[in-house]
């Protein structure tokens, strides 16, 4: 049987420019905090969409601090929580309670939410999945049709190595890969430099990784004083020292073919 509510999907997001799915191999690496970094700096001539795609584990509506809601008219509204950027999460239906949800449900969830959610007016939308391959990105390349990926890994060798295998499975699925995004926020004070990941990977990989195919889509988080300051408070992540040069590279990497 074919279900009815994909031909709604397909209609509903072909306005947006692009849908940026945010994912990593290993949880804790800083996909929610890149989520959020990214939709600051697009919504300042954009519209965007935020979805916190996480259903055990969401974060996002603590990170912009927020407890505002949907409007429901013809499907759901999703609010606008800071100028130009508009929320969905799981916790709306939840109210942040543990959800236990095997994988039939999961992708119930995601294509019912995907039906009745108006993302009208927006330009890209941002979704913040949990880590691993799990039933939650199988879905989204399913369900998504103009779907790129946002892949975010930590400074550490461990990390390093289960992305290059996540990257090579969403290769394999035909999806393009905009980004690779080394968060330097885990592990180390230490200067990170593009030479010294290039190094660092001959070491273990020595032929067996081709990086070209990754250097021009590689963006750099740099290790951010009291991370956990800006939570909340997107006006100061702004005027922070980092934010401009993140932003200049982030928008030469990601809002480039846009069509």
């Amino acid at each position: 049987m074919i279900d009815v509510r994909l031909s709604v999907i397909e209609s509903s997001l072909k306005n947006i420019k692009k849908v940026f799915i945010v994912c990593g191999s290993k949880g804790g690496v800083g996909k929610s905090t890149v989520t959020y970094i990214l939709s600051k700096i697009f919504s300042q001539n954009n519209k965007v969409g935020v979805w916190d795609l996480d259903f055990t584990g969401p974060s996002l509506h603590l990170m912009f601090n927020t407890n505002k809601t949907f409007t429901e008219e013809n499907g759901i509204k999703p609010p606008e929580i800071d100028k130009n950027i508009y929320f969905l999460s799981i916790v709306f239906f939840s109210y942040d309670k543990a959800l236990c949800l095997r994988g039939y449900e999961i992708t119930d969830i995601i294509l019912e939410l995907l039906t009745i959610t108006q993302w009208e007016g927006i330009d890209y939308l941002f979704i913040d999945t949990p880590p691993t391959i799990t039933d939650t990105i199988l879905d989204v390349i399913k369900f998504i049709p103009n779907s790129h990926f946002v892949i975010v890994s930590n400074n550490s060798f461990i990390s390093y190595n289960t992305t290059f295998k996540l990257i090579d499975l969403i290769e394999n699925f035909k999806k393009p890969i905009d980004a690779l995004v080394i968060n330097q926020n885990i592990y180390t004070k230490k200067s990170f430099s593009i030479d010294y990941f290039c190094e660092y990977l001959n070491n273990f990989y020595g032929n067996k990784i081709d990086l070209s195919k990754i250097m021009d889509r590689i963006i750099l988080i740099p290790y951010i004083e009291n991370i956990e300051g800006i939570y909340g408070n997107l006006g100061k992540l702004e005027i922070s020292d980092y934010y401009k040069k993140i932003r200049e590279e982030v928008l030469a990497k990601l809002e480039k073919n846009q069509s």
